[in-house]
């Protein structure tokens, strides 16, 4: 993501799972959170069963 360019940030995509258009630069965040919020899960049921 730090090596996409102003215009790169503007370019859309549609998800599959829902068939929406999206514009990059507005849906980064969500990424970098559902990304992390899956590693905290992971690292949570990692100390849960003393993994």
């Amino acid at each position: 993501m730090n090596s996409l360019s102003k215009s790169d940030l503007d370019k859309t995509f549609i998800h599959p799972e829902d068939n929406k258009q999206f514009v990059i630069k507005e849906i980064k965040g969500t990424y970098a959170w559902h990304g992390s919020h899956h590693i905290e899960h992971i690292t949570e049921l990692k100390k849960k069963n003393g993994w």
